[in-house]
């Protein structure tokens, strides 16, 4: 469940508009049990709690503010993330990310990988133990089937007959 609608703030007047049509630099108002429309800093906020469970896992809600409080973006508490569900407080933020560009875009596109284009060094060893494993069980084939051949068929003879 994505936000369809959000408040947003164009040429100082507020407007309703899908969230398809945010564009980077709108200042957006969002409310507690709105999902945020995009990667957002804050502007001003009203005891936010922000709940980013898809993005990072935490199952506790995160205290927001417009202090920037770590170099790390993703662990700063004035930034908020697309997807993220606002569990209490109001915010009025500015739209720095939409789309692919959101982290949680970014995390999409590194889910959907290369498309086979690049051989990583752990794809060539699990290839190599496989293939050695098969050789092993085909010589191992071969060497049985000699042995029965040359020894225990010349001895069992009636038992094939």
């Amino acid at each position: 469940m994505q936000p369809t609608i959000t408040i947003v703030k164009r040429n100082g007047l507020e407007m309703q508009i899908n969230a398809e049509e945010l564009v980077p630099g709108d200042i957006v108002r969002m409310r507690m049990g709105e999902k945020v429309p995009a990667d957002c800093r804050l502007i001003t906020c009203d005891g936010l709690q922000m709940n980013s469970s898809e993005l990072t896992g935490e199952s506790e809600p995160v205290q927001c503010g417009v202090k920037c409080t770590s170099l790390n973006f993703m662990e700063s508490t004035n930034l908020v993330f697309y997807s993220s569900l606002i569990v209490q407080g109001s915010a009025e933020t500015i739209v720095v990310n939409i789309g692919d560009d959101t982290v949680l875009g970014q995390v999409g596109e590194l889910t959907r990988g290369t498309g086979g284009a690049e051989i990583t060094g752990l794809y060539r060893e699990i290839n190599r133990f496989v293939m050695f494993v098969i050789s092993a069980a085909l010589t191992s084939v071969v060497l049985i089937w000699i042995t029965w051949a040359a020894w225990l068929n010349v001895a069992q003879k009636g038992y094939i007959t």
